[in-house]
């Protein structure tokens, strides 16, 4: 009988721990984006555990795309994949933060310490 209560206790761990895990994971997918008078920084989280990272700013427009992972239950690092062309390297396209660090608050995210809010999905 005992057995059966450790048992049924491992269980309900198991599966408390992998149900907060995969929320938290699905918290972080989405559109954010930070704004203000001459900036604005547009982050896409997607579910597959890619992104793409835009910046428009004066005279430049750096972007890059790449992969995230978890770091713990708040924190993921995202880095950017790698540009092996010299032309992008020197164009304003090319995106100096190659790796980036976001923190999972409540009622937004910050990346690399900049505020980030979460874009509302328009109605279709």
């Amino acid at each position: 009988m005992r057995l059966l209560i450790y048992l049924l206790i491992g269980v309900f761990f198991v599966a408390v721990v992998g149900c907060r895990s995969a929320n938290s994971s699905s918290r972080l997918t989405g559109n954010y984006y930070s704004k203000g008078r001459d900036y604005e920084y547009i982050l896409e989280v997607n579910p597959d555990s890619t992104f793409r990272y835009r910046k428009y700013i004066q005279d430049a427009r750096p972007s890059c795309d790449g992969s995230w992972k978890r770091i713990n239950a708040t924190k993921y690092l995202l880095v950017c994949d790698s540009v092996n062309d010299i032309q992008s390297l020197i164009s304003n396209h090319y995106m100096n933060e190659q790796k980036l660090i976001i923190e999972v608050k409540k009622s937004h995210i910050t990346v690399n310490g900049k505020h980030f809010k979460r874009r509302k999905r328009s109605p279709q």
